[in-house]
């Protein structure tokens, strides 16, 4: 059911109902459970990792978050390598981005001397 279903096919005074009991007897789903468990895993993951690495062991226990129910089918993002010629539009937008950057800088006044002046000020103070 949509959010827009459940505003059309409840009133206010109900939806209040139900958000005060949630309130008072927790959510009706178990993703609260199932957080809680994922966050006491990690716990005893780092309490374990911390006490094989106290009693000598080089490596300690290898770490890895646990996934969330909501993660399993999330795709995993890998970055794109860049082609030549992107490689060198984003080099030229880098360096107009800082011309532009100086260019602002110069018409306000700021120059690298001001700056290292303003830090020499400060450590005096």
């Amino acid at each position: 059911m949509t959010p827009n279903e459940v505003l059309r096919r409840h009133t206010s005074a109900e939806l209040s109902e139900w958000a005060a009991y949630e309130h008072v007897a927790g959510p009706l789903d178990s993703s609260w459970d199932q957080e809680m468990l994922a966050q006491i895993h990690e716990l005893t993951q780092r309490q374990l990792d911390i006490l094989l690495r106290a009693n000598g062991v080089k490596r300690g226990f290898p770490f890895e978050r646990p996934t969330r129910p909501w993660e399993v089918d999330k795709p995993k993002k890998v970055p794109k390598k860049r082609t030549a010629e992107e490689e060198e539009q984003f080099k030229a937008d880098k360096e107009k981005f800082y011309a532009s950057l100086e260019e602002r800088n110069r018409r306000r006044g700021i120059t690298t001397e001001s700056v290292q002046e303003r830090i020499a000020a400060k450590r005096l103070d």
